[in-house]
């Protein structure tokens, strides 16, 4: 697994300036340094720090009532949780080597159904509530990772409706509807 690791390097120097006041002062050094005046070298060095920053995946947002889109998101337990509002559940799309992040107590808080997640014979399985995200799933790895062009294209198509879900007597069913911009037009 590859990491991008940020080295910072902190030189200082101080230097003495008459003038009239401190702005003054710092304005005059700050002058002399545009000038190249004051050029900081090794001499000036004080501290080093070493930060790994966060790894970035390509995700495939899902929120109620609109049409996925991709995004990008920091690996991690509190940027996925931030995503989907609460603590994540993930439900493997194994075939896939993808999984469907949601909100493990979306049911229970009683969030608004979102998509429906259909068996192979097209019978409905399961309902996802609340904003949920698509990512990469590789079977022999223990993290999530970015979806492949191929993934992102297959799982924009299964989802690219919103759904009206309902819960009748002979089992749940699930209408596609076309999402609304943001001026209340088709898209």
């Amino acid at each position: 697994m590859k990491y991008n690791v940020k080295i910072t390097e902190t030189l200082e120097r101080t230097v003495e300036v008459e003038a009239n006041s401190k702005h003054k002062a710092e304005e005059l050094v700050q002058q002399e340094y545009n000038k190249q005046k004051h050029i900081l070298d090794a001499g000036d060095f004080t501290t080093v720090n070493f930060e790994c920053e966060p790894r970035m995946i390509k995700v495939l947002i899902i929120e109620v009532g609109k049409e996925p889109r991709v995004a990008k998101i920091s690996e991690g337990l509190k940027p996925m949780q931030e995503v989907v509002g609460g603590r994540i559940e993930a439900y493997e799309l194994f075939k896939d080597q993808a999984a469907i992040i949601c909100n493990e107590e979306g049911k229970l808080k009683g969030l608004p159904p979102n998509r429906v997640i259909r068996d192979e014979n097209k019978a409905i399985k399961d309902v996802i509530v609340g904003t949920f995200f698509i990512c990469g799933a590789p079977m022999e790895s223990d993290q999530f990772v970015s979806l492949s062009d191929k993934q992102l294209e297959k799982f924009k198509e299964q989802f690219k409706y919103p759904e009206r879900i309902k819960n009748t007597a002979n089992g749940i069913i699930a209408m596609p509807f076309k999402a609304k911009d943001d001026k209340g037009m088709e898209r």
